[in-house]
């Protein structure tokens, strides 16, 4: 169904149909058995703008572009601790990890501001005061960052 909306010159014909048990149905295929009771819907009114669609596969990018900085980052920490692992069963003293290194707290804060971004559209009520809400759809597309801000100090340029 996401497709129909994506890719409204793709998608198929969408029709409506009522059961025997009074339950409405919704879908691409109707039963040959309700092919006569069936109305096509019309979806032309769910077809997205092109500004909004080269704005979702621009954040889709960015998001694609965050997961993979943050696998680099993951790939790195697994072998700094199998370093640090064998360095310490092989005798070798090594220091308490202090924190987060600058890379790491700059990968959190390009992680926080991207889920921030993708949350914004779907902010409703008064904006950042109390009494606002984040939409259940929202979850369906953005990924929750925790505020880095107790680990990493805060950066004063931002970067992307």
């Amino acid at each position: 169904m996401l497709g129909a909306v994506l890719l409204p010159g793709v998608a198929a014909d969408i029709y409506r149909w009522v059961d025997e048990k009074g339950r409405t149905h919704v879908s691409d295929v109707v039963p040959p058995r309700y092919a006569d009771k069936a109305v096509r819907v019309d979806t032309s009114g769910s077809a997205i703008s092109s500004e909004d669609l080269r704005a979702a596969q621009e954040r889709a990018a960015r998001e694609r572009q965050l997961l993979e900085e943050q696998r680099a980052d993951a790939r790195r920490e697994e072998e700094a601790a199998a370093r640090a692992q064998s360095q310490q069963s092989a005798g070798a003293l090594t220091a308490p990890r202090q924190g987060p290194t600058e890379s790491e707290c700059a990968a959190k804060w390009r992680a926080f501001w991207a889920s921030q971004e993708c949350f914004a559209p779907f902010v409703k009520g008064a904006g950042r005061r109390r009494g606002a809400h984040v939409s259940e759809e929202a979850y369906l597309y953005c990924k929750s960052v925790p505020d880095p801000s107790s680990e990493c100090s805060i950066p004063t340029v931002r970067r992307w």
